[in-house]
């Protein structure tokens, strides 16, 4: 039987805007709201639903500001079995999110789709138990079966190297690790995301006042191997495949949805305004499992 695409997500606290910031100052003229961040995240997640995706939502974690930012907590690797990582954040106020995260991965991923579970808790997966990751460091071209793995404040060598044995020498994947330090981003998608299949890779403009990166920088592709396309707003770096020539876009890069719909992709915008101002964007509101 053939199973529809899922969607982990998680609600929004009512402490969103206590939310961690690394890189940007706070938003004083208009700071996010939980009635407006509620309306766009329905608004982000129908997206989906219209498209026929199964949304599962991760139970509340009101003591968690940045709960609603899901896709840090869980990595996902496509596959037969495919395999979902639940991580250590290198952020010790974010790690009261594992417990919820880990509750929907066994019951939705591991139950009922087979997928095999690395739990960076786990003694056996890091004995050491300082291992740390963010799913915004990790950037997959499923096609090509390579995995981009950002060295931040988030994600530490213990963390890439539990990366490199259980996807890398166990499973075939090809890890290639990216030094992120002191470039001014928060995660490696903050800088670079790649479009469905790594047809192109897209660069961020200048985030929280960071040199613009290139693909010499962040040592991704040689270069001429793969088209890049430097975008033309912060906010159009992330990208998110929603099948076929389909891609989610934040409303806040209309240059860049231009720049993407002049390359033939069909471009689907949501407003995400007080997401990104915490830091976040279209990809890390959810876990996508394909």
């Amino acid at each position: 039987m053939s199973l529809h695409p899922l969607l982990l997500v998680r609600q929004p606290s009512p402490r969103l805007s206590e939310g961690i910031l690394t890189h940007l100052s706070p938003r004083t003229a208009d700071p996010p709201t939980l009635a407006r961040s509620l309306a766009q995240w329905k608004a982000y997640v129908d997206v989906f639903r219209q498209r026929g995706w199964d949304v599962i939502e991760v139970e509340a974690a009101d003591e968690c500001p940045d709960g609603v930012f899901i896709e840090d907590a869980v990595v996902v690797f496509p596959g037969e079995p495919g395999v979902v990582m639940l991580v250590r954040s290198g952020s010790e106020e974010r790690r009261k999110e594992y417990a919820t995260a880990k509750s929907a991965v066994e019951e939705h991923l591991v139950k009922k789709r087979g997928f095999e579970l690395v739990d960076f808790y786990d003694d056996k997966v890091d004995s050491t138990g300082h291992a740390t990751m963010d799913g915004g460091d990790v950037l997959k071209v499923a096609k090509e079966k390579t995995v981009y793995v950002g060295l931040s404040g988030r994600t530490n060598k213990e963390g890439v190297e539990v990366i490199k044995r259980e996807m890398g020498m166990k499973r075939g994947w090809k890890v290639v690790t990216v030094d992120m330090g002191g470039k001014g981003w928060l995660h490696l998608k903050s800088a670079t995301t790649a479009l469905p299949c790594g047809s192109h890779f897209l660069l961020a403009a200048m985030q929280g006042g960071a040199s613009r990166p290139d693909s010499k920088t962040l040592r991704i592709k040689e270069e001429g191997e793969t088209p890049w396309i430097e975008v033309a707003e912060d906010e159009g770096v992330a990208v998110v495949e929603l099948g076929g020539k389909d891609v989610l876009l934040s409303s806040s890069a209309p240059r860049t949805k231009a720049q993407l719909e002049a390359q033939g992709w069909n471009v689907i915008t949501a407003d995400v305004a007080d997401f990104e101002a915490l830091e976040g964007c279209v990809t890390c509101l959810s876990v996508r499992v394909r």
